[in-house]
């Protein structure tokens, strides 16, 4: 597996990897990970429940991080590629790489979907947008170089085919663990409250989620938000809060792990994901395991998962007042609240489990030997 990070970094990719290569060591798979590593050395190995990681060379000299990491990663791979019979490229923020091996990628969103959402807040956001072009023909390239190609979601599979031109692909969800993303049987939290997780930006639609709140809290004075996660837009949201005189009625938890994420998701009352733009959110399909209802926006990507009225709400995009709406009408009207909830969790477990998605996974891998790869052995990914 190639990824440009897996946890604790919290990004949705490189919890699929880890999700992912911890299931096909349960079924006698051979997994090893390569990702970014430190400038200082040319790669780190370890270890981790199993799944071997090497850290390989990254220097962070943007716009060209990537084109350098694609160097000592294909370096690197050359060296040790006859013990792999694949490789699986993962494909959010890595490098193009080199290499003799079939490849199956699994694109969590294009670039050239991305880049018009990728308002310039910081500077890696304006870097983003002024090298758009060619971080988008480095994501081109890494998809068409693909013996099979995998989109997350039918508007993944959409923008591949408009944007890329790929017409032969699978498309093959996201996935969670169930088990560990469940319900409990009781509310540790007197006081329930609606709650966020995942990456502070742009494209999260988190504004309208603050300007929403302004219409939930005029009914329901004390009600709380949550919002766990960082990103670029945390200093403005706060702002924003401030200045709608919110600050009582929200609380930034920042970047938690996966235990303190699994009781924010226990405790909460309705999950909300505003955004404007999604490939297939984990942090989605994780609140719907939890058996959490849910209020999110209409989009590709959301509109896989949630139907409307059965697994969740779906209300358009950069509506406040209708997002506020639809919280207000779960908070109210318990009857939905728990149908829609319980819908959700039999909903993903039927079809987003990690068993279920391994072995769709599988399919793809052993698909390899068919090309004409004949020293696929079933064993061993990289």
């Amino acid at each position: 597996m190639i990824c440009d990070s897996i946890p604790p970094v919290p990004a949705g990719p490189g919890y699929h990897v880890y999700g992912l290569s911890r299931k096909l060591i349960e079924r006698k798979h051979q997994v090893t990970i390569i990702t970014r590593g430190s400038w200082k050395e040319p790669y780190f190995k370890e270890t981790i429940n199993g799944i071997i990681v090497y850290r390989v060379r990254f220097i962070p000299i943007y716009p060209f991080h990537l084109q350098l990491h694609g160097f000592f990663v294909s370096k690197f791979l050359k060296s040790i590629e006859s013990d792999f019979d694949l490789v699986h490229l993962h494909n959010a923020n890595i490098p193009y790489v080199d290499t003799c091996l079939p490849k199956v990628v699994t694109e969590h969103g294009t670039m050239r979907g991305y880049v018009p959402y990728r308002k310039i807040l910081d500077l890696p956001s304006l870097i983003v947008r002024t090298f758009s072009l060619m971080y988008i023909a480095m994501d081109r390239q890494i998809v068409r170089s693909a013996d099979r190609v995998i989109a997350i979601s039918k508007a993944c599979a959409d923008e591949l085919r408009l944007f890329y031109g790929i017409k032969d692909l699978e498309i093959i969800h996201n996935a969670v663990d169930s088990k560990f993303f469940c319900l409990q049987n009781h509310k540790e939290n007197k006081e329930s409250y609606i709650l966020y997780t995942g990456r502070l930006s742009v494209e999260k639609g988190l504004t309208d989620l603050v300007k929403g709140a302004v219409h939930v809290c005029k009914k329901y004075p004390n009600f709380k938000f949550v919002i766990a996660g960082s990103g670029p837009l945390e200093r403005r949201l706060k702002k924003l809060v401030s200045a709608l005189n919110l600050e009582k009625n929200f609380s930034f938890a920042g970047n938690v792990n996966h235990e303190t994420l699994l009781k924010y998701y226990q405790n909460a009352a309705v999950y909300v994901l505003p955004s404007y733009r999604e490939g297939l959110p984990t942090t989605l399909l994780e609140a719907m395991s939890c058996g959490l209802p849910i209020v999110a926006t209409a989009i590709s990507g959301i509109t896989d998962v949630i139907d409307n009225y059965k697994t969740g709400l779906l209300v358009p995009t950069n509506s406040p007042e209708k997002l506020a709406n639809a919280i207000l009408t779960l908070i109210e009207d318990s009857t939905l609240s728990k149908e829609i909830a319980t819908n959700a969790r039999m909903h993903v477990q039927k079809y987003y489990d990690w068993e279920t998605i391994t072995s769709k996974i599988e399919e793809v891998y052993l698909s390899i030997h068919n090309l004409g790869h004949d020293h696929f052995s079933k064993d061993r990914v990289n």
